[in-house]
């Protein structure tokens, strides 16, 4: 950094640069979690729990609504009992798939990357990474449904094609709505003027979670 006269009057070191950037990322990152941003290991026991104990909180509430909306499929689950055993595999597809689009969209907003302008054609973009996604997984977990139940390994009083399609169909939807939520969680964050960091990976969890669970199911109550 030079004044007017081309006096030198400091530098920034490549050390000092890549030390802010790791910093900026770790608090992203622990914002993301619903840590405290400013929390090491070396914190005070009180002072993690203050900062994280609210959003375990807000996890728990966010999680008994999943369990109502699991609650209120429980008939087909009934007539079906390996659903029980597929739902997490929609759920968990998707919670990874959002949690790629969530990294990769905060760290862009963390560098200032992500101009207004540029937002419909990365949330298309989204879009279509999750449609790929979504049916390569899809076509792969009711392939494998269809093998296991024919097998005997998974017993099913329905069809392997139909159960095999339901699977295909849910984590086909949860892969599409988590890539895209990734992306736009925050960007709403932002558009509200907070943190696009802060707690965004409960958010999306609650998304996966009733689109995984229970949508998984509603397509399994009308197919089925």
């Amino acid at each position: 950094m030079i004044d007017d006269d081309g006096h030198l009057l400091g530098m920034v070191t490549t050390d000092a640069v890549i030390e802010a950037v790791q910093d900026e990322a770790t608090e992203d990152f622990a914002a993301a979690v619903g840590a405290g941003v400013e929390e090491t290991v070396y914190t005070d026991v009180t002072k993690s729990f203050k900062s994280r104990a609210p959003w375990l909180v807000l996890n728990l509430v966010l999680a008994l609504f999943v369990a109502w909306v699991i609650e209120h499929q429980t008939g087909v689950i009934t007539r079906e009992p390996v659903l029980a055993a597929l739902m997490p595999i929609v759920a968990t597809l998707g919670g990874n798939g959002g949690n790629q689009s969530l990294a990769v969209m905060i760290r862009s907003l963390a560098t200032n990357d992500v101009p207004g302008a540029q937002v419909p054609g990365i949330i298309l973009r989204q879009v279509g990474v999750g449609l790929l996604n979504g049916l390569t997984l899809a076509l792969a977990a009711g392939a494998f449904t269809y093998v296991l139940i024919d097998a005997g390994v998974f017993d099913s009083t329905n069809d392997p094609t139909q159960v095999a399609v339901v699977i295909a169909i849910a984590c086909l939807a949860n892969l599409v709505v988590a890539t895209v939520s990734g992306a736009a969680i925050p960007l709403m964050l932002r558009r509200l003027g907070l943190d696009p960091a802060l707690a965004a990976s409960i958010l999306l969890t609650l998304i996966t979670d009733v689109v995984g669970f229970g949508g998984f199911l509603l397509v399994a109550a009308g197919l089925l």
